[in-house]
C-alpha cells in the first residue's frame, strides 16, 4: 500500500464533506470546506491510499505560530498509518516556513486522536471546560513548539 499527501483542491470537497459527516457531530459544512480551502489553500492536505482519498488535514498559519484545525482519516481507512503520514506533512510545512508553535484542541475522550499527537511530538497544555457539544465534552489542548532554524 502506498499513501501519498497532496494539496487539496476544490474537486476534494465532495469528499470532505462526506468525511466530515461521518466522524464529526460538528461537521464543517461544504461551504465552510470551500472557505477554509480557499484561505490558505496551501495547509490543506488530503492523504490517498493507492490512489483514492483517505484522509485529510487542515492546517493555518498566522505569523510564526500555526494551528491544527482539523483532520480526519476514513474509519475503512485508519489504523495504516494515514494519520502519522498528515502530521509529518503538516510538520514539514511548519518546519520550511518558519513556524515555531502549533497549537490544537483535541476532545478529552479521543485518546486514538491525543496518542497520534503524543506520538508527533506535542505536549499537554491545559483543557477548555465543556468546549465540545453534541455531546458536551472538555478540549485536550495541546502544543508542539519547534527549534528556531
Amino acid at each position: 500500500m502506498s499513501i501519498t499527501v497532496r494539496n487539496m483542491t476544490q474537486n476534494d470537497v465532495p469528499f470532505l464533506a462526506k468525511l466530515e459527516q461521518e466522524l464529526f457531530s460538528d461537521a464543517w459544512t461544504e461551504l465552510s470546506l470551500i472557505n477554509t480551502l480557499h484561505y490558505r489553500p496551501d495547509t490543506s492536505f488530503v492523504a490517498e491510499l493507492d490512489g483514492k482519498p483517505a484522509g485529510y488535514l487542515f492546517f493555518m498559519a498566522a505569523a510564526d505560530e500555526g494551528e491544527l484545525l482539523r483532520i480526519g482519516v476514513s474509519p475503512e481507512y485508519r489504523r495504516q498509518g494515514i494519520g502519522r503520514q498528515l502530521m509529518e506533512h503538516m510538520d514539514h510545512y511548519v518546519q520550511e516556513n518558519g513556524i515555531y508553535s502549533v497549537w490544537l484542541e483535541v476532545r478529552e475522550s479521543n485518546q486514538p486522536a491525543r496518542t497520534l499527537y503524543e506520538q508527533s511530538g506535542f505536549t499537554l497544555q491545559g483543557y477548555r471546560k465543556k468546549y465540545y457539544h453534541k455531546p458536551e465534552e472538555d478540549a485536550v489542548i495541546m502544543s508542539r513548539i519547534y527549534p528556531a532554524r
